[in-house]
């Protein structure tokens, strides 16, 4: 029996009893709007992905129907269950800072910056470590299915601004027709 691999342990084997760490689901657009947080837990040769407001398991499979693993940007990944996309987002996508770098202003904005970048590499260590263990435990793809391979990252960074355009229009007509 191999060690059980938690949380934020570092490189991980391609063999772990246990793996879990915090994600989002992302949708059509990776914001905050369109995404749903939760926990990714591959266990016992099962993958699941529970939400955290309800407790609502999205998906719970065999990690071995899992196919076309790839890396989405440097913190997501792409996976795909039979004909179903699955895009998340790995690890808590806010730092909250702690009370001592929870001043106002920009003093308080600069104490938290290690933090933050401690954060961000824990959430890339743990999107290397998702990978890890995924594309060694994956299965081939259903025979004739066709699977789209992830958007570059870029792409994601136009479709926020996109939407932040759409947003913007919409409060700026509904502001000129009631005012």
């Amino acid at each position: 029996m191999s060690e059980p691999v938690g949380h934020g342990d570092g490189p991980a084997l391609p063999v772990a009893d246990v793996f879990e760490s915090s994600a989002e689901r992302l949708r059509w657009l990776p914001i905050t709007l369109c995404s749903t947080s939760g926990t990714l837990r591959l266990e016992g040769g099962r993958l699941s992905f529970r939400t955290l407001m309800r407790k609502k398991v999205v998906f719970d499979i065999p990690v071995d129907e899992v196919h076309s693993v790839a890396s989405m940007s440097s913190l997501g990944l792409h996976l795909w269950h039979g004909s179903t996309r699955y895009r998340l987002s790995v690890g808590s996508p806010v730092y909250i800072p702690s009370v001592g770098q929870a001043a106002t202003g920009v003093l308080g904005q600069a104490a938290s910056i290690p933090g933050r970048l401690d954060h961000d590499r824990k959430n890339r260590q743990d999107t290397a470590t998702w990978l890890e263990l995924l594309r060694a435990a994956q299965g081939p793809p259903p025979e004739g299915l066709r699977v789209r391979r992830p958007w570059p990252g870029w792409t994601w960074g136009v479709r926020v601004v996109l939407a932040t355009l759409v947003l913007v229009g919409l409060i700026t007509a509904v502001v000129l027709l009631t005012g």
